[in-house]
């Protein structure tokens, strides 16, 4: 919201190719796929890098629902990672680890 209303000027309801699993798709998926990948399959590729970030908001929330300082930490733990990576993909200095065929 704060990228596409401050720094763009422009409703953060209108759709758009910065989401990250839109960047995971269009910058990280190129640079593991295999040759006779069709764009579906590169598509549902995406999911596991979505679903290993989801969980590391889940998890802490799971173990700490009742204690407020774990889940704060664990909260802007998350905000910071998150913004870290988006930046990278952004950036094109995308980490090897990511790039895996194996995924």
């Amino acid at each position: 919201m704060y990228r596409k209303k401050v720094l763009r000027g422009k409703s953060p309801g209108q759709p758009d190719g910065l989401h990250l699993h839109m960047l995971i798709y269009k910058r990280v998926l190129p640079l593991s796929y295999k040759e006779n990948d069709s764009p579906a399959h590169r598509n549902s590729r995406v999911s596991p890098y979505v679903w290993k970030l989801a969980l590391c908001s889940i998890v802490p929330g799971a173990v700490f629902w009742n204690n407020t300082i774990p889940l704060a930490f664990f909260a802007c733990t998350f905000c910071v990672f998150y913004v870290w990576f988006y930046r990278r993909i952004v950036r094109l200095d995308i980490p090897k680890w990511l790039s895996s065929k194996d995924i």
